[in-house]
Parts: C-alpha cells; sequence; structure tokens
C-alpha cells in the first residue's frame, strides 16, 4: 500500500519543525555557554580586585600605624603635628574605605 502524498507532507513538515526547534536549541546552548563563560570571566576579575584592594587595605594599616606613631612623637617633643606634616594622609579613612569597597566587590562576586 502506497503512502498518501498528505501522510508524506505531514511527515516531512514534522522532520522540518523539529529540525528548526533543534536549532534553536542549539542557539539557545550557545548563548547560555557564553553568558556562563563571560559570567566566570567577570567573577575571576572581581575576585582579583577585591584581593589588590585587600593588599591595599593592608598598606593603608601600616600607614596608619606610622600616622599614629608620628603623632604620639610629635606630642611627646611638644611640637605641633601641623609643623611636622602638612597634609594628614587621612590613613583612618583609607582602612575604613577599602575595607567597605573590597567587601562590597567581594559581595558583587559572589552573588555572580
Amino acid at each position: 500500500m502506497k503512502p498518501s502524498v498528505q501522510k508524506i507532507i505531514t511527515k516531512l513538515a514534522k522532520e522540518r519543525e523539529n529540525k528548526v526547534e533543534l536549532s534553536l536549541v542549539q542557539d539557545a546552548d550557545g548563548i547560555y555557554s557564553s553568558i556562563v563563560k563571560g559570567a566566570q570571566r567577570q567573577v575571576a576579575i572581581l575576585q582579583k580586585v577585591e584581593s589588590e584592594l585587600n593588599k591595599l587595605e593592608g598598606e593603608a594599616k601600616r600607614l596608619q600605624k606610622l600616622e599614629q606613631k608620628i603623632e604620639q612623637q610629635a606630642k611627646e617633643l611638644g611640637i605641633d603635628i601641623d609643623q611636622v606634616l602638612s597634609e594628614s594622609y587621612a590613613a583612618d579613612t583609607w582602612v575604613s574605605d577599602l575595607n567597605k569597597y573590597a567587601s562590597k566587590v567581594g559581595e558583587i562576586a559572589s552573588a555572580l
């Protein structure tokens, strides 16, 4: 018995539809993979930024200790700190801000 022309056309249409659907899935898979890889790259960058900010915070803490020693020695010598330091190093602010920035960057990296 010969298959009817209508059955053949219906079968071909379903095969074509399946190929289109498969192509769409492959396109979606490719885009998804690209997004995941991009997000992973961004996380790595953010983690590096966080690490650098933490290192800077460590340096700011060293500056903070030195600034405190300078202030203490100037006080002991009875010298006005403004005579020793023309500008404040603002080490306390640096420590606080760098810590805050590193934490925020770490939170963003964790969210990705």
